[in-house]
């Protein structure tokens, strides 16, 4: 294995696996993971998990991955009777996930001996999260008192840092939802931060009440509100509706929609038009002066990709929509590509041909839901492009 013979190297792995070896039950168990093979991982870690806390640990990841439940459960096994460590700093980390910080922190620093250093690395992070909180709620405490709606949105900033964190700790965006919530009653900037935070917390159930956010703060004048609008219509593939919020933006001056706005009319292949708003960005920007080669360079050619056509989505949206799985995966490719849209609204585009037999597409969903951090989906859909013969119904 050392010397890189994978291939070679399994077969003896799997002698001592059948010998009831339970490290090389362990072992083998990783190399199957890696190659996507779950089913088997979990079989070789489950045969010997109750004895050996290694294997323990690798199935209680292996069902957190699918998330699954009863990773608890291997993973306080394989601290309460194997002494593991990483198994404990994973127990930290589930309740930390609940939301459940203080009790996190005092878990791991509970019981442990010379040589536990790794588990301090968890209890700053959750302490510092800790800080982090108590630091905006007391900033919102005296916000309120004087009716500061500046000091209100002021104190958020804390909490934009810990974006990553709360992806990672589902349960902690509930106290900083709180936190949104306050701050949205006293700002209108704070109402486009509050709306931000649900579309990247909340899923596709906080739409309606993020765009509420951002229409109040856009009619009360908060000039940033059309510019995010425009963004977040933007990476949903709504391109119509991205263009009208950016266009609202641009017109009063903001520089970000207008540079939006150009390339969005450029990918169109409507060139005056893009070629108006990167001006009005400013004709001495480096990026707008390439910009402005490119378009020129375009028109001497006189192609474009027809995968970089933006032009095409809505015809290729209403035959996606009648059923068309052909067009579903290249409306969702261009969004992808060239569109601006997010990983999660591609998935119900290319999932369709992916479906119907498509290799390339379900190679693509794979790649998706890699990008989304669900990695048992990633390899199912790696699985089935990788067995599929060329798809000839094209």
């Amino acid at each position: 294995m050392l010397r890189k013979h994978v291939d070679e190297g399994i077969p003896y792995w799997e002698q001592a696996v059948a010998a009831g070896d339970a490290f090389s039950h362990y072992t083998l168990a990783r190399y199957r993971k890696i190659r996507g093979d779950r089913q088997a991982a979990d079989a070789l870690y489950r045969a010997v998990a109750e004895r050996h806390a290694g294997c323990a640990y690798g199935l209680g990841v292996l069902l957190r991955e699918d998330g699954d439940p009863e990773a608890a459960d291997w993973f306080r096994r394989g601290w309460e009777e194997g002494r593991n460590l990483d198994c404990k700093i994973e127990l930290g980390k589930l309740l930390a996930a609940e939301g459940r910080l203080d009790e996190a922190a005092k878990f791991l620093m509970s019981d442990i001996e010379l040589g536990d250093i790794a588990v301090f690395r968890w209890v700053q992070l959750f302490e510092s999260i800790r800080e982090d909180f108590d630091r905006v709620a007391a900033g919102l405490d005296a916000a309120e008192a004087a009716g500061d709606g500046a000091a209100a949105a002021e104190a958020l900033r804390p909490l934009f840092a810990l974006e990553q964190r709360l992806r990672e700790y589902p349960g902690l965006t509930a106290e900083a939802a709180g936190y949104y919530r306050r701050a949205s009653a006293l700002s209108a900037s704070a109402r486009v931060d509050h709306a931000v935070f649900l579309t990247e917390t909340g899923g596709e159930a906080s739409w309606p009440e993020a765009r509420s956010l951002l229409l109040q703060a856009h009619e009360e004048g908060y000039a940033g509100a059309a510019y995010v609008l425009g963004i977040l219509h933007e990476r949903r593939g709504d391109l119509g509706e991205a263009e009208h919020w950016y266009g609202l933006a641009a017109d009063r001056g903001h520089q970000s929609a207008q540079w939006n706005l150009g390339i969005l009319c450029k990918r169109q292949r409507r060139y005056e038009e893009a070629e108006r708003w990167f001006r009005e960005v400013g004709e001495d920007d480096e990026d707008v002066v390439e910009q402005l080669a490119r378009i020129a360079a375009i028109r001497a050619s006189g192609t474009v990709a027809p995968g970089k056509d933006l032009r095409r989505l809505p015809g290729l949206r209403e035959r996606a929509e009648a059923g068309d799985v052909h067009a579903s995966y290249a409306y969702g490719k261009i969004l992808g590509d060239w569109g601006g849209a997010d990983d999660r609204h591609l998935v119900r585009w290319i999932e369709p041909a992916a479906l119907a037999g498509d290799p390339q597409a379900a190679y693509e969903l794979a790649e998706l839901y890699g990008a989304l951090r669900r990695p048992a989906l990633r390899d199912q859909w790696y699985r089935t492009a990788a067995g599929t013969p060329e798809w000839d119904d094209r």
